[in-house]
Protein backbone atom coordinates (compact mmCIF):
# COMPACT_ATOMS: atom_id res chain seq x y z
CA UNK A 1 0.00 0.00 0.00
CA UNK A 2 1.65 3.43 -0.97
CA UNK A 3 2.06 6.71 1.32
CA UNK A 4 0.48 9.97 0.38
CA UNK A 5 2.10 11.82 -2.01
CA UNK A 6 5.03 14.03 -1.73
CA UNK A 7 6.46 16.47 -4.05
CA UNK A 8 5.33 20.20 -5.18
CA UNK A 9 2.47 22.02 -6.96
CA UNK A 10 2.40 25.10 -8.91
CA UNK A 11 -0.59 26.84 -10.60
CA UNK A 12 -2.26 29.98 -12.16
CA UNK A 13 -5.46 31.41 -9.68
CA UNK A 14 -8.25 34.21 -9.92
CA UNK A 15 -9.51 35.46 -6.85
CA UNK A 16 -12.18 37.57 -5.52
CA UNK A 17 -12.37 39.56 -2.05
CA UNK A 18 -15.81 41.14 -0.81
CA UNK A 19 -14.62 44.18 0.69
CA UNK A 20 -15.01 47.79 0.38
CA UNK A 21 -13.99 48.48 -2.12
CA UNK A 22 -13.66 44.78 -3.72
CA UNK A 23 -10.27 43.22 -5.36
CA UNK A 24 -10.21 41.45 -8.15
CA UNK A 25 -7.21 39.60 -9.35
CA UNK A 26 -5.03 36.64 -10.84
CA UNK A 27 -1.74 35.24 -10.07
CA UNK A 28 -0.12 32.13 -9.45
CA UNK A 29 0.63 29.87 -6.69
CA UNK A 30 3.57 27.30 -5.24
CA UNK A 31 2.84 24.41 -2.75
CA UNK A 32 4.42 21.65 -0.98
CA UNK A 33 2.93 18.65 -0.09
CA UNK A 34 5.68 17.05 2.67
CA UNK A 35 3.43 13.99 3.18
CA UNK A 36 0.38 13.01 5.27
CA UNK A 37 -2.06 15.19 4.47
CA UNK A 38 -0.59 18.07 4.86
CA UNK A 39 -0.41 21.29 1.81
CA UNK A 40 1.69 24.19 2.64
CA UNK A 41 0.98 26.93 -0.01
CA UNK A 42 2.16 30.33 -1.18
CA UNK A 43 -0.12 32.23 -3.58
CA UNK A 44 0.17 35.65 -5.22
CA UNK A 45 -2.28 37.81 -6.78
CA UNK A 46 -2.11 41.46 -9.05
CA UNK A 47 -5.32 42.95 -9.84
CA UNK A 48 -7.14 45.85 -9.00
CA UNK A 49 -8.89 47.02 -5.95
CA UNK A 50 -11.30 50.18 -6.34
CA UNK A 51 -10.06 51.15 -9.72
CA UNK A 52 -6.37 51.09 -8.70
CA UNK A 53 -3.38 48.49 -8.96
CA UNK A 54 -3.29 46.01 -6.23
CA UNK A 55 -1.28 43.08 -4.99
CA UNK A 56 -2.95 40.37 -2.26
CA UNK A 57 0.11 37.61 -0.85
CA UNK A 58 -1.38 34.73 1.06
CA UNK A 59 0.40 32.01 3.00
CA UNK A 60 -1.53 28.75 4.39
CA UNK A 61 -1.53 25.48 5.53
CA UNK A 62 -4.43 23.07 4.13
CA UNK A 63 -5.16 19.73 5.43
CA UNK A 64 -6.21 17.51 2.84
CA UNK A 65 -8.95 14.84 3.99
CA UNK A 66 -8.54 12.43 0.61
CA UNK A 67 -4.87 13.76 -0.38
CA UNK A 68 -3.89 10.17 -2.63
CA UNK A 69 -7.68 10.00 -4.12
CA UNK A 70 -7.23 9.11 -7.94
CA UNK A 71 -10.54 10.21 -9.66
CA UNK A 72 -13.61 12.98 -8.11
CA UNK A 73 -13.19 15.32 -6.02
CA UNK A 74 -11.59 16.12 -3.10
CA UNK A 75 -12.20 18.40 0.19
CA UNK A 76 -9.64 20.16 2.05
CA UNK A 77 -9.22 22.74 4.96
CA UNK A 78 -6.80 25.86 4.85
CA UNK A 79 -5.84 28.50 7.49
CA UNK A 80 -3.31 30.99 7.00
CA UNK A 81 -2.78 34.24 6.84
CA UNK A 82 -2.95 37.06 3.97
CA UNK A 83 -1.93 40.86 3.45
CA UNK A 84 -3.00 42.92 0.59
CA UNK A 85 -1.26 45.93 -0.87
CA UNK A 86 -2.48 48.96 -2.64
CA UNK A 87 -5.12 51.28 -1.99
CA UNK A 88 -5.69 50.07 1.42
CA UNK A 89 -3.07 48.36 3.12
CA UNK A 90 -4.17 44.99 5.24
CA UNK A 91 -3.45 41.91 7.03
CA UNK A 92 -5.62 39.37 8.12
CA UNK A 93 -6.21 35.81 9.22
CA UNK A 94 -7.59 33.48 6.18
CA UNK A 95 -9.73 30.59 6.74
CA UNK A 96 -11.51 28.41 4.39
CA UNK A 97 -12.92 24.90 2.65
CA UNK A 98 -12.04 23.83 -0.67
CA UNK A 99 -12.42 21.46 -3.40
CA UNK A 100 -10.20 19.77 -6.33
CA UNK A 101 -10.58 17.61 -8.77
CA UNK A 102 -8.24 14.21 -8.03
CA UNK A 103 -6.14 15.47 -5.89
CA UNK A 104 -3.49 12.48 -6.11
CA UNK A 105 -3.29 13.36 -9.98
CA UNK A 106 -0.80 15.04 -11.59
CA UNK A 107 -3.48 18.13 -12.39
CA UNK A 108 -6.85 19.37 -12.05
CA UNK A 109 -8.92 22.40 -11.14
CA UNK A 110 -9.83 23.51 -7.51
CA UNK A 111 -12.13 25.77 -6.11
CA UNK A 112 -12.12 27.60 -2.53
CA UNK A 113 -14.74 29.66 -0.36
CA UNK A 114 -13.96 31.59 2.57
CA UNK A 115 -12.85 34.88 4.76
CA UNK A 116 -9.50 36.49 4.85
CA UNK A 117 -9.95 40.51 5.28
CA UNK A 118 -13.73 39.77 3.65
CA UNK A 119 -15.30 37.26 1.86
CA UNK A 120 -12.90 35.46 -0.12
CA UNK A 121 -13.43 33.01 -3.45
CA UNK A 122 -10.60 31.43 -4.77
CA UNK A 123 -10.01 29.03 -7.93
CA UNK A 124 -7.69 27.98 -10.77
CA UNK A 125 -5.87 24.95 -11.65
CA UNK A 126 -2.75 23.14 -10.44
CA UNK A 127 -0.29 21.16 -11.80
CA UNK A 128 1.31 18.15 -9.62
CA UNK A 129 4.96 16.51 -9.25
CA UNK A 130 4.06 14.06 -7.05
CA UNK A 131 5.89 10.92 -5.31
CA UNK A 132 4.28 8.04 -3.67
CA UNK A 133 7.03 5.95 -1.58
CA UNK A 134 6.26 2.41 -0.13
CA UNK A 135 5.16 2.19 3.28
CA UNK A 136 7.41 0.58 5.67
CA UNK A 137 6.87 -1.99 8.06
Amino acid sequence: MAQSPRGVEIGVAGGLLLTDPAFVGGGALVALRPGGRLRLQALGLVGERGSRLAGRMELSGQLLLTPSLMRGVGVYGLAGIAGTIGRADAGSLLLGLGLEARPGERQGWWAEVGVGGGARLSLGWRWRSLRREPRRP
